[in-house]
């Protein structure tokens, strides 16, 4: 084998696996990677290169000029693949620290990719182009293979990251277990029978002699037809996405509903008790106690003044939903921090996007200190300011430290709800759709028992 020759093994390894390696992280931000992109791809591609050249040492050390002993060399070339692939794979699976199902679904789909590539550079080189001779004796990759993958992945690459990056990335937060799980199944299902088919029409050409368009017709009805199976999963996946997001509105209007009623309740009990203190204070004028109606009325205006000095926002949608959980928080025994700007009455937020969104996060707050006991310092600091474009809510509070860490702020798909509730898990998911109504932003994180929640909301 010549110098040129190996040098073709070594190209042909690395079109063919560093684009698929790379492609894997796309739908991954780097809050779910243990090693951030710009360190683990870089390790990828050199780990690529190093395989690649074992690779061309390999072919060299088995090539057989004679073509005798030609299957071996494909047989250790292929095994050569298939472990190179499995150590690529384990990289992948110990960096990304989400779902084992949205790995797997992402692998998938990217092997039924590579298997794409794989059968149309066959199709072209060896049935339709009919450019190599067969008489020649066997290399793994020949010129023309190397310059078929990359133009194939020239063309089709770029789509299959704009697709990973835009539908894929986004897809994936809003899958559940349930549709993980069915996504697996279904493109999995794709991928055998892709192979399945290729088998069989590889088959029927052997023995019929179909080749050229013909074949390459056949094949590219299978691709349209894998394509149409992914295009329908991820559209139901948006669709299911919307559909909880319908609930999520509908909870969050029967959830203002309540607090409205709890706020009228509490206007009640507070008038009925109005009535008993100014019973008691006009018995002690008429008696003319004057040094015990001196001490109640202290009493009375010491607990009033307590009331009065929460330092709320003048926005009544902001204040009244802080109102209802601070006494929430009160009641459990967890202290409450308030630093709030003075906002104006008229900002153009729908009144139900923020009890939606404060009612999440005061929630998560305070069933996070419950989990604590209450030796522990159980708190609620909250924090809002306003700039010209945008409202800032940052809210932060004491949780078990034993709970997953993540010290970096990220969209929250890697926190798991604990709530027996059979809505659990969707808070967060609708915190990110109010702030994503908005043009914002929601982020979240965890680190040595305090959890921090940081919104940013754009005004209309």
């Amino acid at each position: 084998m010549t110098a040129a020759e190996v040098f073709q093994q070594i190209a042909g390894f690395l079109v063919q696996s560093l684009p698929i390696a790379i492609l894997c992280f796309i739908p991954f931000s780097n809050q779910e990677m243990k090693l951030p992109k710009r360190i683990i791809l870089p390790a990828i591609c050199g780990g690529l290169v190093l395989l690649s050249i074992g690779f061309g040492w390999m072919c060299r050390t088995v090539y057989d000029p004679t073509g005798i002993h030609s299957v071996l060399l494909q047989t250790a070339a292929n095994l050569y693949m298939f472990g190179s692939l499995v150590l690529g794979a384990i990289a992948f699976w110990m960096d990304v620290g989400t779902a084992a199902a949205k790995k797997f679904l992402v692998l998938v789909l990217l092997v039924h990719y590579a298997a794409i590539l794989f059968t149309l550079n066959s199709v072209i080189n060896g049935k339709f182009a009919n450019l190599v001779s067969s008489a020649e004796p066997l290399i793994i990759y020949s010129l023309w293979d190397v310059l078929f993958y990359s133009l194939l992945l020239g063309l089709t690459c770029p789509f299959v990251g704009l697709f990973l990056n835009k539908v894929v990335r986004t897809g994936l937060p809003l899958m559940e277990h349930r549709s993980l799980r069915r996504g697996c199944a279904y493109l999995t299902t794709a991928l055998l029978l892709y192979c399945l088919c290729i088998f069989i029409v590889t088959n029927f050409n052997y023995h019929t002699g179909i080749t050229g368009s013909s074949l390459l017709t056949v094949l590219l009805a299978l691709i349209l037809t894998d394509a149409m199976v992914y295009y329908i999963f991820f559209a139901e996946v948006r669709l299911a996405a919307q559909n909880q997001q319908l609930t999520d509105q509908l909870r969050s209007f029967d959830q203002q509903y309540r607090q409205i009623c709890n706020s009228i309740e509490e206007s009640r009990r507070t008038r009925h008790d109005l009535r008993h203190h100014l019973n008691v204070i006009s018995a002690l004028n008429q008696e003319g106690k004057k040094e015990e109606l001196t001490e109640y009325l202290q009493q009375y205006n010491a607990v009033y003044q307590e009331l009065e000095m929460i330092p709320l926002c003048n926005y009544p949608a902001l204040d009244n939903v802080l109102r209802y959980y601070f006494a929430q928080a009160k009641e459990e025994g967890i202290s409450t921090k308030i630093d709030l700007c003075s906002l104006p009455e008229n900002m153009a937020f729908d009144v139900t996007d923020i009890t939606v969104l404060i009612g999440n996060l005061m929630e998560n707050a305070i069933e996070s200190c419950r989990k604590l006991s209450h030796k522990e310092k159980r708190f609620i600091h909250i924090w809002v300011r306003q700039n010209d474009v945008s409202l800032l809510i940052q809210i932060e509070n004491s949780c078990p430290a034993a709970e997953r860490e993540q010290p970096e702020f990220s969209d929250g798909t890697g926190f798991v709800s604990t709530k027996p509730s059979p809505h659990h898990g969707q808070g967060l998911k609708s915190v990110r759709y109010v702030a994503g109504k908005y043009g914002g932003s929601a982020e979240f994180k965890k680190e040595k028992g305090l959890f921090t929640s940081r919104v940013v909301l754009n005004f209309l």
